[in-house]
């Protein structure tokens, strides 16, 4: 019996294949199979089980569930939470409950037989709809929703009838308009209340509940919508941003400006992870890529092309340390011709060639026609 697979990176794919990582050996396994490749089956969230650290949950759009077993390295568990085609956004656990999102802004907890416990509304009306839901890691009974006009919101499951905070949105621009509502990614600050979101305008914002409703900080990146971002747990103050034109930046809430600027990606960015006790970040998105980076020297540790459209990541943080010891980066070998005689009768034809000098500009060749209409011009002078 062949030795279960290891894996310290898992990616989800828009084609529903969940994909793993080993940053040890350079090497990525497709987990789990599927007949078609549909939307239906688009992977949109993963996260681990409150009760097992060696278990994922895995999300698709359709509500579709999965259980993986780390350890075991197989799929134990396969499970339809809903019956009709909703469009499920995130997917996140609490104690033996599952909580599910969807577009719609419907929030729901089920219980561990699959059966609805609770639902309730974040707010989304007609023309807005629901984008993102995370979970506080000190707090897991602590959730917040953003989207499409519709603001930041933060919820207690236990207690879901008002929300626990509403954010306010920024004062009107300089030609007294409103500013739009976008968010798109958000992420609770550890050891504080604080969040951080990015919005669809380029926006970062950073709420202090305990202070006030509107953002204690307003910064902008770039031109276009920022759709991922981490906090840094290992720089105070900092978190790694991704935009939807395929650029990461390192930025500083303190001076709200862009610490570093990450290179080589292409393409959206759909997710991004940073690592608890190691200084490096995990990326991906639309290019297929798995990009790993030191976000405090940019260096680039690992890249692995996965042949997928990427939407989420999850990180096993008990094989972190296993990420400095391999780079990814290669030298290209050089290409040596076989035509050696081909080349070097080529220089010798060059080498023969006469070199025509010119005279700079407005200066006039002295040969042929040029020549005689010098001659003229002094006769005419004359």
């Amino acid at each position: 019996m062949a030795a279960p697979r290891k894996f310290n990176v898992f990616a989800g794919s828009e084609t529903g294949l969940l994909k793993g990582v080993n940053t040890l050996t350079n090497k990525w396994d497709n987990i789990n199979q599927i007949a078609n490749a549909d939307k239906e089956n688009e992977i949109r969230d993963i996260c681990s089980s409150s009760n097992f650290t060696n278990e994922l949950y895995f999300g698709t759009r359709s509500y579709k569930v999965f259980s993986y077993d780390i350890r075991e390295d197989c799929i134990k568990h396969v499970f339809q939470l809903e019956n009709r085609k909703p469009n499920c956004k995130a997917l996140k656990t609490c104690g033996e409950n599952i909580i599910t999102a969807g577009e719609d802004g419907i929030v729901k907890v089920w219980n561990n037989n699959h059966e609805l416990v609770k639902e309730f509304s974040s707010g989304v009306t007609l023309n807005s709809n629901l984008c993102c839901m995370i979970q506080s890691p000190d707090t897991p009974d602590l959730i917040a929703t953003g989207g499409k006009e519709t603001d930041l919101k933060i919820w207690n499951i236990n207690d879901s009838e008002k929300a626990l905070f509403e954010a306010k949105n920024v004062k009107n621009d300089w030609l007294n308009l409103r500013v739009p509502i976008w968010v798109l990614d958000a992420e609770f600050i550890p050891s504080t209340d604080k969040i951080v979101t990015s919005t669809g305008y380029k926006q970062v914002r950073i709420y202090d509940p305990k202070v006030q409703r509107r953002p204690v900080l307003d910064m902008t990146f770039d031109e276009f919508p920022i759709t991922a971002l981490s906090v840094c747990p290992l720089a105070n103050n900092q978190a790694v941003i991704g935009n939807s034109r395929g650029k990461m930046a390192t930025i500083d809430f303190r001076k709200g400006s862009v610490v570093n600027i990450f290179k080589g990606l292409a393409g959206s960015i759909r997710d991004l992870k940073c690592y608890k006790t190691e200084p490096y970040v995990a990326s991906c998105g639309l290019d297929r890529y798995v990009r790993i980076h030191d976000y405090k020297t940019k260096e680039l540790k690992h890249k692995f092309y996965l042949k997928s459209r990427l939407n989420c990541l999850y990180l096993n943080e008990s094989c972190s340390e296993e990420i400095s010891s391999k780079n990814i980066e290669e030298k290209m070998p050089e290409v040596q011709s076989n035509n050696c005689k081909e080349n070097n009768d080529d220089e010798e034809i060059w080498n023969q060639m006469e070199v025509i000098k010119t005279k700079r500009k407005g200066d006039i060749l002295e040969t042929g026609i040029a020549s005689e209409l010098k001659k003229k011009r002094l006769k005419n002078r004359k």
